[in-house]
């Protein structure tokens, strides 16, 4: 009930008396909206040696403001850190490694900040991408002393190279060399 109360001035005394007037009015609730969270992966099928990014809009419908606050992207034991909504948009990087092979689900969860509280409630979104382990591979290892003969008061140079087959990365890491009981230092 809202209650008005009139006092009449110095000028409206002499012919007003003070009034009081009553009207109603209801009060409610906004509703609050669940917007609709869409999950897309940069890619279906990833190995486990590759990053994915992961794109997550936010849906407010037709008609409400922008939705506002953070998105929280996790599958299995990752978790990635909160990330601020851009015009209802947010990317998260999933680093090489972070996800385990097969199929995983991507489930993002927003959260609404302040200026989005009481228009939206939280809301979840799935998407999914199927991870591939990678099958380790043996180098191929060349082994190329200077020379095929030489004496025990002689030093040998010996060239080694590891190479990876067609179409793979180039190893990186380190070799040692052994003969008898001879143990290079070991090289990059």
């Amino acid at each position: 009930t809202l209650t008005v109360t009139y006092t009449p001035d110095a000028a409206s005394s002499s012919t007003y008396n003070s009034a009081t007037g009553a009207g109603s009015l209801t009060v409610t609730a906004p509703v609050k909206i669940t917007p609709e969270v869409m999950v897309t992966p940069s890619s279906s099928s990833i190995t486990t040696a590759q990053p994915l990014t992961v794109k997550v809009a936010v849906s407010e419908g037709a008609g409400n403001p922008t939705p506002t606050g953070t998105i929280t992207l996790t599958s299995g034991s990752y978790i990635s850190a909160a990330t601020t909504l851009s015009s209802g948009n947010a990317t998260i990087q999933v680093p090489a490694g972070l996800l385990a092979a097969g199929s995983n689900t991507l489930t993002a969860a927003y959260t609404p900040d302040a200026a989005s509280f009481s228009t939206y409630n939280n809301a979840v979104g799935a998407g999914s991408v199927t991870v591939t382990a990678l099958s380790k591979t043996t180098p191929a290892m060349a082994v190329t002393p200077a020379s095929l003969s030489i004496t025990t008061a002689q030093p040998l140079t010996v060239t080694v190279a590891v190479s990876a087959p067609s179409g793979d990365a180039i190893p990186t890491g380190s070799v040692t060399l052994t003969s008898g009981s001879y143990t290079s230092a070991t090289a990059t």
